[in-house]
């Protein structure tokens, strides 16, 4: 089992790592994973799903319609602070020629 909240680390089981590697090999992302889990990875970690599942979702159009309401949320000084670091990440991804590099 894996799963994350707030800001913590995944907690993952032996059992679901090694799941992963027989299904996808050394191509996931994650703690004790053949590519590490980038630290503090907003892109990476999951949104607080607590407003869309406060109670149990009664079906499709259900679950939509609380994805858009908490989406709706977002404040939008927060998606345009978070664009601004998609262009700064994309612009560094360019400068070095998309290359893989390890930052300790």
């Amino acid at each position: 089992m894996c799963f994350q909240h707030d800001v913590a680390p995944a907690h993952c089981t032996n059992g679901v790592s090694g799941f992963l590697d027989e299904i996808f090999g050394n191509r996931w992302i994650g703690r004790g994973g053949p590519i590490a889990w980038p630290p503090r990875s907003s892109e990476l970690n999951p949104l607080d799903f607590d407003r869309v599942f406060v109670s149990p979702v009664n079906d499709l159009p259900d679950l939509g319609a609380r994805i858009r309401e908490t989406i709706a949320t977002v404040p939008k000084d927060m998606l345009e602070r978070t664009w601004q670091e998609i262009e700064y990440r994309f612009d560094i991804v360019r400068a070095i020629n998309g290359a893989h590099v390890e930052v300790y």
